[in-house]
This record gives C-alpha cells, sequence and structure tokens, in this order.
C-alpha cells in the first residue's frame, strides 16, 4: 500500500513542478491518499476480524441444528402446548400422522409464504408421517382490518376448501374461484373461529410470525428451514427403524 502512495506522488511530481506550492501540493495529496488508505485499511481489518469470530459461531450454530438428540429432547419434553381450540381448523395430511407440525402464520406476512410452500413440499414429501395444520395470528379483533377480514373469510369456507384457499392465496395473493363458489355470506362460523384463533395466539402469547411447533413444541427461531426439514427427515429414519 505505501508503494502505491510513493508511485501516486512521484507520477503527480512533475505536474507540480520543484516550485514551493508544488511540494505543498504533492505533500497534501499523498498525506490525503495516506489518511484515505490507512482509514481503509482500518475497516477491512476489522471486517477480518469479525469475520474471524462469527465462522466458529455459525459452525457451532450448525452442529446445534443438526443434532438430532437436542432436537428429540426438545420435541419430546412434557410442556406440550394445547392446539385442541384451533387445531383441525386448517390441516392437510393424515390425522394420525406421528409428526404434527403447526405453523402459526398471517396471510400478508411474505416470511410466511416462503414458509408456507417449504412445509407443504415437506408434507408432501412424507405424506405417511407428517401432518401440517396452520394457526392465523390474529393480533387485534378489528374484523375491518384488511388481514383479519382475509381470515375470516378463509375460515368461513367449508374444511375441506381452506387449506386450498390458503396455499392459493400465498401462490397468487387470491383466494381462487373455488373459494369464491363457497362462500355463503354468512360470516357467523369464521367469525367465531377467528375468535377462537385470536384468543388462542393471545393466550400462547405468540409474538411473530411465522412461529412453528412439532409435536406441540414451539422451534427456537435458530432452527431454519432446512435445519427443521433434516431433523423431519431424522424423526422419521427413527419411526421407520
Amino acid at each position: 500500500m505505501q508503494a502505491v502512495l510513493w508511485l501516486n506522488a512521484i507520477l503527480l511530481f512533475p505536474y507540480n513542478g520543484l516550485t514551493v506550492n508544488g511540494v505543498l501540493a504533492s505533500g497534501l495529496i499523498y498525506g490525503w491518499c495516506a489518511s484515505v488508505s490507512a482509514l481503509l485499511w482500518v475497516f477491512i481489518k476489522s471486517l477480518l476480524v469479525e469475520s474471524a469470530k462469527i465462522k466458529p459461531l455459525e459452525l457451532q450454530l450448525g452442529r446445534i441444528r443438526r443434532d438430532r438428540e437436542l432436537f428429540r429432547g426438545l420435541v419430546s419434553s412434557p410442556n406440550e402446548v394445547d392446539f385442541d381450540a384451533v387445531d383441525d381448523d386448517i390441516t392437510v395430511g393424515n390425522l394420525d400422522a406421528p409428526i404434527h407440525i403447526v405453523a402459526v402464520t398471517d396471510p400478508y406476512c411474505s416470511p410466511c409464504k416462503s414458509t408456507h410452500e417449504f412445509l407443504a413440499q415437506l408434507q408432501t414429501q412424507h405424506s405417511d408421517a407428517v401432518r401440517l395444520s396452520f394457526v392465523f395470528h390474529v393480533k387485534s379483533g378489528n374484523v375491518e382490518d384488511k388481514s383479519n377480514s382475509l381470515i375470516i373469510r378463509i375460515l368461513n369456507l367449508p374444511v375441506s376448501a381452506r387449506s386450498h384457499a390458503l396455499e392459493h392465496w400465498f401462490r397468487t395473493s387470491d383466494l381462487g374461484a373455488e373459494a369464491t363458489r363457497s362462500t355463503d355470506g354468512n360470516d357467523s362460523n369464521g367469525l367465531q373461529l377467528f375468535k377462537n384463533h385470536k384468543n388462542w395466539c393471545a393466550f400462547n402469547g405468540i409474538a411473530y410470525t411465522p412461529t412453528l411447533y412439532v409435536n406441540g413444541h414451539k422451534i427456537p427461531v435458530h432452527y431454519d428451514l432446512h435445519s427443521l426439514s433434516y431433523q423431519i427427515r431424522a424423526m422419521q429414519d427413527e419411526l421407520v427403524a
């Protein structure tokens, strides 16, 4: 780096001449370049130091995510969340499947869209072992809110049409023609289920979406979707073995 600075000074020197002003100008230019280079080096060095610190943490987190014993203990502890009030409102798969994944979701949540797609693929791949259920994150009782009004519309559909409508919404931002035909204009049933979801979210302190549960146990946020998929495959392998 110093060599570059000297080269700059030498190249600029002929243009400034051997006058006092020329020497001063070259010195100022050299000083400015040196200062900028020093600041850049301090910044780059700090990034390198932080990267050196983060890399071992990332490796450790990866090992935790793939630790089967740790995950098995997480989903088999006695502290299960009760889903009875909302469990069967939107569900996909065998009701007797040994692995039950519940996603607390929001129709206008972008991460919920990708999570929904991922979980749907996961359930398709492990249809005999995995059952999916969806609970709506209702933050207020305002039925005029665009998210709440959409939730009521979905919950007002026949049970068999709800999961298709939610999937269609996340894929196209529309409930689909089937959902429109299934709506009879009376929202009383959807409104009651909406209240059940609101009360359930308030009771369990849902703070963000998506929030995921496996067999009644909340999955910590450091488990990303790929590590969750790994653990679900491991659980299925143990069931088959």
